[in-house]
């Protein structure tokens, strides 16, 4: 989160709603998924140091929701577009080491 903070920062004001973005001459438009793979392939795994997929942002959005928003599952099923919550739980949420299924952030 504080890396995407950063490239808000680094980015400046603008009126795309979109995370990642392309300036030129013809405006502010977002990044097209080919580039935005490009993007995490070369450039942000180089920076970050390993392996950097699309992927990865899902799950740390899903993962800051629920651990550190304290939202429910279902809010980052909503905004992943599963269809089961279970989906969500095993495949996207992170729980710290010794946090478990029946701690409250998960119920």
């Amino acid at each position: 989160m504080d890396a995407l903070r950063k490239w808000v920062e680094e980015r400046g004001d603008d009126d795309c709603p979109y995370m990642f973005v392309i300036k030129d001459s013809t405006g502010v438009r977002q990044v097209s998924e080919t580039t935005f793979n490009d993007w995490c392939s070369g450039l942000l795994t180089d920076i970050v140091g390993r392996r950097v997929n699309p992927h990865l942002f899902r799950e740390s959005r899903a993962t800051n929701l629920v651990v550190y928003d304290h939202k429910s599952a279902k809010v980052a099923q909503k905004l992943l577009g599963h269809e089961s919550v279970e989906t969500t739980e095993s495949a996207y949420i992170i729980r710290p080491a010794g946090q478990d299924e029946s701690d409250e952030a998960f119920i």
